[in-house]
């Protein structure tokens, strides 16, 4: 079993001595893990895995910015890097050609095209929420996580500023517009999503 590890290279609190995005080869029999390699990309605090490749995002504040990796073989390969739109970028999704970055310090979801090659393209949409809430950390809006249904055209978003849960459309065209917002308690922060397998529950 292969996975794809992301850490925090530069943070305030500690030091660290992670240098990125990590491959690792997981014997599941004696659970020993091997590292078989790196790519050096500062803070990629989520990895998200497509088709041979793998997408991750710098988490720096306004100088955040997405990356696109190939996976060939036991070896990883940084090919293209993006200057992110939002804010801090805590999670990513990569889903039928587009890659979408939850946006924590600039409360928006971006949505990138993804080129044939796996590298990433053009911006087509950088969608704002604005609802906040009542802590000191709910002054503004913290787009956290994203969960897409298992067809593939809907997508929920929780928003850990503004107490509340999105459902959002996904259009043919890789846009997304909002449907319904889910309320949650006053100062419960939703962060992380997922959905069941046939979609008809989200926890």
């Amino acid at each position: 079993m292969r996975l794809l590890i992301g850490t925090y290279t530069d943070i305030a609190l500690a030091p660290s001595t992670s240098k990125g995005v990590y491959l690792y080869d997981l014997d599941s029999t004696t659970l020993q893990a091997t590292c078989l390699d790196c790519v050096q990309v500062k803070n990629p605090s989520w990895v998200a895995a497509s088709h041979g490749n793998a997408f991750t995002l710098s988490e720096c504040g306004d100088q955040s910015w997405l990356h696109s990796i190939a996976i060939d073989g036991d070896t990883l390969r940084l090919t293209s890097s993006k200057k992110s739109p939002g804010d801090d970028p805590c999670h990513c999704v990569a889903l039928n050609g587009m890659l979408y970055s939850a946006n924590y310090s600039s409360g928006s979801i971006t949505a990138v095209k993804v080129n044939d090659d796996g590298t990433l393209g053009e911006t087509i949409q950088n969608l704002h929420f604005h609802e906040h809430s009542t802590s000191p950390r709910q002054l503004t809006a913290h787009l956290h996580n994203m969960a897409v249904s298992p067809c593939g055209d809907l997508m929920a978003a929780s928003n850990l500023g503004g107490d509340c849960i999105y459902l959002m459309r996904i259009n043919g065209d890789g846009t997304i517009a909002t449907l319904h917002t889910l309320h949650t308690t006053a100062g419960s922060g939703p962060r992380h999503l997922t959905c069941n397998n046939d979609g008809t529950r989200l926890y």
